[in-house]
């Protein structure tokens, strides 16, 4: 078999499969042809995948606060506690979590905190999201989003240094 060959502004670039990846960050070109004539190509936001990953963060928070309260419970029925009642670790990671999660994030740009998205905390903690605000901003102002979530010390850096130091 031979190797896919590619030029993108000028610079070479060869892959094992018709697959390239890496070429143009966030992007996976599908090769399906050979050709000796440039080809215009045009990459676009996906707004759905956009909602869908912020839709499982917000569920991946929500999973985690169930099963923190589920493991620190007390049965007042039993008398008996779950097995992490009385143990503070839990409760304390949550805790750090969602602090590092509401304190707004400096030169995001128009928005710095997550309430300005349209994710919002409710009474019991859960994490809930106004789609019609997420929506809007996801097609009027994705730089901004994009720099809340992921820039210098957005939310993705600030939740990767605390997990990572637990």
């Amino acid at each position: 078999t031979q190797d896919a060959q590619i030029a993108i502004d000028g610079m070479k670039i060869s892959a094992a499969s018709n697959t390239v990846t890496g070429a143009i960050q966030g992007v996976s070109l599908q090769i399906s042809q050979p050709t000796t004539t440039p080809v215009a190509l045009s990459v676009s936001r996906d707004p759905a995948a956009t909602k869908t990953a912020i839709g499982n963060v917000v569920k991946a928070w929500n999973d985690l606060r169930s099963l923190v309260n589920n493991q620190t419970m007390w049965n007042d029925v039993t008398k008996t506690g779950a097995t992490l009642h009385g143990d503070s670790g839990p409760r304390s990671i949550v805790s750090q979590l969602r602090n590092a999660m509401t304190r707004p994030v400096s030169n995001a740009g128009s928005y710095s905190t997550l309430n300005d998205l349209g994710i919002s905390f409710q009474k019991d903690g859960s994490l809930a999201i106004n789609d019609h605000k997420l929506s809007t901003l996801i097609s009027s102002n994705f730089k901004d989003l994009q720099s809340l979530i992921t820039d210098g010390d957005g939310m993705t850096a600030r939740l990767a240094a605390l997990t990572n130091n637990l």
